[in-house]
C-alpha cells in the first residue's frame, strides 16, 4: 500500500479502498496483481477467489466494495490506528522528498543556511502536519514545491471526518547514529549494531551498505 496515494484519497472522500483494489505493485505475486486488476474491473468476488489470505485489509475492503459501500463508509470501518500508521508513512516519504531535493541542490546535510530551522544543533526541516511551519529561505521553496506536485496543503492532515489529526514535528536533516560496529557471521552475512535517534529508521543507514545491482532492482 502507498500512504501517499491513501491521504489523498481520503481527503477528497475517494477513500483508501481506491488504492487498495486498483494500484498494482511490480514485485507482488501474481495472485496479487490478478486480484487486484479483478477489483480495479469491480469484479469482486473473482478478486476475492485468487487473492491471498494474507491481505487480510485488501480481502476486507474489497468484500464491502462487493457488498456496494461507499468509500469513505469503507475507510471508516478500518482500525484508525492503521489508518494513522498510513498517514505517518505519507508523512516519511515527504520528509524524504524533501531531503532529496536538497541534496540535488547540493545544500549541506549537516549543515544550517539561511532560513533553516535548527534541532539539536543540526538543520530541521518539517514531518508536514496541519499546524506545521514552512521555512524561509531555500529549504522553504523545496518544502511547498514538494506539497504543490504531490497536490496537499497541511491542512489535508487535519482529516476531521475520520478523526485523524497530525500536527506535524521536526526532524534533523542529518541522520544521527553511533557505536557504529560490525561483524562477519559467516560468508553471505553480516551483522551491524549501532545507535539511531528516535523516529530515524535502520533501514535508511544499512541501505547505504547495500547500494548494489541487488539493491537497485529490489
Amino acid at each position: 500500500f502507498q500512504a501517499e496515494d491513501g491521504i489523498r484519497d481520503v481527503e477528497r472522500s475517494r477513500g483508501l479502498g481506491d488504492v487498495y483494489k486498483r494500484q498494482v505493485y511490480p514485485h507482488e505475486s501474481e495472485a496479487s496483481k490478478r486480484a487486484r486488476i479483478l477489483a480495479k474491473n469491480q469484479e469482486f468476488q473473482e478478486a476475492l477467489n485468487v487473492m491471498p489470505k494474507s491481505l487480510h485489509v485488501e480481502r476486507f475492503v474489497v468484500r464491502l466494495l462487493r457488498e456496494k459501500h461507499d468509500p469513505l463508509t469503507i475507510v471508516r470501518k478500518i482500525d484508525k490506528r492503521l489508518l494513522r500508521f498510513y498517514v505517518n508513512g505519507y508523512q516519511a516519504y515527504l520528509f524524504n522528498l524533501m531531503i532529496s531535493k536538497r541534496m540535488e541542490l547540493e545544500l549541506p546535510l549537516n549543515k544550517t543556511i539561511e532560513g533553516d530551522f535548527v534541532k539539536a544543533g543540526n538543520p530541521a526541516i518539517p514531518i508536514v502536519g496541519f499546524k506545521s511551519k514552512i521555512p524561509s529561505g531555500i529549504m522553504g521553496n523545496v518544502i511547498n514545491e514538494v506539497l504543490d506536485e504531490e497536490g496537499i496543503s497541511l491542512n489535508d492532515f487535519n482529516l476531521q471526518e475520520l478523526g485523524i489529526k497530525v500536527k506535524g514535528t521536526l526532524r534533523e536533516v542529518p541522520l544521527m547514529f553511533r557505536n557504529l560496529e560490525f561483524k562477519l557471521v559467516n560468508d553471505s552475512s553480516v551483522k551491524f549494531t549501532f545507535w539511531l535517534k528516535k523516529g530515524c529508521y535502520a533501514t535508511v543507514l544499512i541501505r547505504e551498505f547495500c547500494k548494489n545491482n541487488f539493491y537497485e532492482k529490489v
